[in-house]
């Protein structure tokens, strides 16, 4: 059986999570599963790099057209749908105070989460809060399997 697995987590990681992160999704996209991610700097770009060295093309949500991942490697787009934005309103704590584009990049985590079987989080000391508490908020309500492994800014 192969998985749609996602992939979201802090911008600010250690090094040797990154490399961490980029080995396992290499070792999941050469045994048939498939990358699903956000892009962004730190644990989406490692997902997207691991896929990238097995010869797997990940998923890529963006949250905007104009967004640019910050790996450059190839990979399939789906971009913010506007179905996804009332699963990250109920969910936010103060969605009424969060900018355009930080709406968007919150219901982009919803796309990653419902195309996901199963969801890896990487949330940094502050486990509940950004993008990544959200993820994991939204692949709990929505009963999508949820994997959190937490590290700590001391991780070497």
């Amino acid at each position: 059986m192969y998985l749609h697995v996602g992939v979201i987590g802090s911008r600010r990681i250690p090094p040797v999570l990154v490399s961490n992160i980029r080995q396992a999704c290499a070792k999941l996209a050469q045994d048939g599963h498939s990358i699903v991610t956000g892009g962004a700097v730190g644990a989406d770009a490692a997902a997207m790099l691991g896929a990238a060295d097995a010869s797997s093309m990940p998923l890529v949500f963006y949250p905007d057209r104009t967004y640019r991942p910050a790996a450059t490697v190839l990979h399939h787009v789906e971009h913010c749908r506007d179905e996804w934005y009332p699963v990250a309103a109920k969910l936010h704590p103060a969605w009424a105070h969060l900018s355009d584009y930080i709406r968007a990049l919150h219901a982009r985590n919803v796309g990653i989460v419902l195309s996901s079987d199963i969801v890896i989080a990487f949330p940094s000391d502050a486990i509940g809060g950004g993008g990544t508490g959200q993820g994991i908020r939204t692949a709990r309500e929505l009963k999508v399997p949820c994997a959190v492994l937490p590290f700590t800014s001391t991780l070497e």
